[in-house]
């Protein structure tokens, strides 16, 4: 039962609320139509990576987390295949598919089936995310980091007035991972010298084996991110840039991820590096107003790390 996950219909109905277009959108652009699903219950099951949804009671949760789920409710699980042992393999492209078609996530599924592959076999302990958005990439890593690790997720809030104030999103979030797992999240930005003394504090002088930089995009920004952040990362540890295919020439102003990484990556001396970049991928910006024709964009990973890591 490890990888059944529960929470309230108001907040799975509330998050696809808020992020149906976007989910409409990457759906249309793999071929999918979705209709946003409705539930009957006060409580939901989903599997952490098969397709799906059980609309469950109070008592129905309670007996699951108590490890004696109704013969029921046990048979209802078996029809939709969540009870099927399964290679890792299998686990990796089911996660990527619920980026499609749950959790949505502005990714590659080329590069980020390649990425989920890497944090699958690294087995994360403490994860420290900057820039989550709707979750797609943080559920991924939910999933694959250890069943008592913990995730400090980094977002910034809806407005400036908002700064600290827990999200709608959270709540749900939270529930991404096993209950055995810790996720704090962080509702301001990340240059801020206040988060910067949160995330020291909550990892309590836990060494980070996985940064990942997905936040502000510009130059000046994402160095900050990895100035600011690096210092927490163990010396077996990954920090991955996300969108290094970023660049001003191709994408306009302020998207300079790319620039940054060209930087690092031949400065570094400590560790290796290694890109995940799509060689069918369009290397110019889409058109984000329409999914129709919607040419996938070669977005990027870089890593940073040792080699026993980042190359297998």
């Amino acid at each position: 039962m490890d990888s059944i996950r529960w929470t309230t219909s108001d907040e799975l109905s509330r998050y696809f609320a808020k992020y149906g277009d976007m989910l409409g959108f990457i759906a249309h652009i793999h071929g999918l139509e979705l209709a946003a699903p409705s539930f009957g219950a006060a409580k939901v099951l989903f599997h952490s990576w098969r397709p799906g949804f059980i609309d469950a009671s109070e008592a129905e949760v309670s007996a699951l987390e108590a490890g004696s789920p109704s013969t029921e409710l046990l048979e209802r699980m078996r029809d939709l295949g969540w009870l099927d042992e399964a290679p890792p393999d299998k686990v990796a492209d089911g996660l990527v598919q619920r980026t499609i078609d749950r959790f949505p996530a502005i990714q590659n599924p080329v590069e980020l089936r390649a990425f989920v592959g890497l944090v699958a076999r690294m087995r994360p302990r403490v994860v420290v995310e900057i820039g989550t958005a709707a979750g797609g990439l943080l559920y991924c890593v939910s999933q694959l980091t250890a069943k008592d690790g913990l995730i400090i997720a980094i977002d910034a809030p809806d407005s400036p007035f908002d700064a600290c104030k827990p999200n709608d999103d959270d709540a749900l979030f939270a529930r991404f991972g096993p209950a055995t797992q810790t996720l704090h999240m962080i509702r301001d930005r990340s240059g801020h010298h206040g988060t910067l003394v949160d995330v020291e504090r909550l990892l309590d002088g836990r060494l980070v084996d996985l940064l990942i930089i997905d936040g502000d995009h510009s130059y000046a920004g994402a160095r900050s991110d990895y100035e600011l952040y690096r210092r927490f990362v163990g010396p077996e540890g990954v920090i991955a840039f996300h969108d290094i295919c970023m660049r001003p020439q191709t994408w306009g102003r302020g998207h300079d991820v790319g620039l940054l990484w060209d930087e690092v990556a031949a400065g570094v001396e400590s560790r290796e590096s290694r890109e995940i970049i799509d060689p069918e991928g369009s290397r110019t910006k889409p058109d984000f107003s329409t999914p129709v024709n919607f040419d996938m964009p070669a977005l990027g990973f870089g890593l940073l790390g040792p080699a026993a890591s980042i190359c297998a």
